[in-house]
């Protein structure tokens, strides 16, 4: 385990970044938050509820997952060329793929794994880090550069520039 003592200068949090779309991509089918709360024999349960636009959810993943990656690296554009590893949120094999070529990414600096688990959601980028540190692709205190980024069905999505 390494503390904060251990850890190399520059070490941490680099950069980060959260946004929200969640106005773009839910329908509400009562108005959710923005009506009056649920009252019984008023309205139906179902009538409150939020529901993603699965198809426009499916079209935005490399429009969000890209200002994540704008978000953090055009600050720092030393770092970007430095970027050792990449650990995204994999929806699946395809999306995936897609967007590491739209982006113009080397397909060997990017994790995956969806191919193997299936689509892990948020636990996806710590289980592909844990097995490159395992692996010994990246180390803590080595001063590697990663960058985690992640969508919540594009409702929420961020990203982090890391210093390992």
């Amino acid at each position: 385990l390494q503390t904060k003592q251990d850890a190399p200068a520059g070490a941490g949090i680099l950069a980060s970044f959260s946004g929200n779309a969640h106005g773009d991509l839910v329908i509400r089918k009562g108005g959710g938050v923005l009506k009056l709360p649920y009252q019984p024999g008023r309205s139906r349960p179902a009538d409150m509820a939020f529901v993603v636009d699965g198809f426009r959810v499916a079209r935005s993943y490399p429009e969000y997952m890209q200002k994540c990656l704008d978000t953090v690296l055009n600050p720092r554009p030393e770092l970007q060329g430095e970027v050792k590893r990449y650990y995204f949120h994999q929806p699946n094999k395809r999306v995936m793929d897609a967007f590491v070529t739209r982006a113009g990414l080397s397909p060997e600096t990017v994790a995956c794994n969806v191919d193997l688990y299936g689509n892990t959601s948020a636990a996806g980028m710590l289980i592909l880090l844990a097995e490159d540190l395992e692996a010994g692709r990246v180390r803590l205190g080595a001063g590697d550069i990663v960058l985690v980024a992640a969508v919540g069905a594009n409702i929420h999505y961020g990203a982090q520039l890391i210093r390992l």
